[in-house]
């Protein structure tokens, strides 16, 4: 793992973040499935027609949500 460090914008100290929706086509193997990405994550389809032909939303750029509930005695 990389040591962390700020980046800065004009004064300030800011943090870089991503989220990895895609995989460059050339970086992935015949054996990567692509899969399509969800209603919740790309209703009108904008990240589908960014992705073009240059890249890949695969298994393993999904990201998978959890959501526990009580149940009527109260517990999980």
């Amino acid at each position: 793992m990389d040591d962390w460090a700020p980046s800065n914008f004009k004064i300030h100290m800011t943090i870089d973040i991503s989220n990895w929706y895609f995989t460059p086509a050339h970086d992935t193997s015949q054996q990567d499935e692509q899969v399509p990405f969800g209603m919740a994550i790309d209703p009108d389809h904008l990240l589908t027609v960014a992705m073009g032909n240059d890249f890949v939303h695969t298994e393993d750029n999904e990201v998978k949500y959890y959501e526990a509930h009580k149940n009527t005695q109260g517990t999980k």
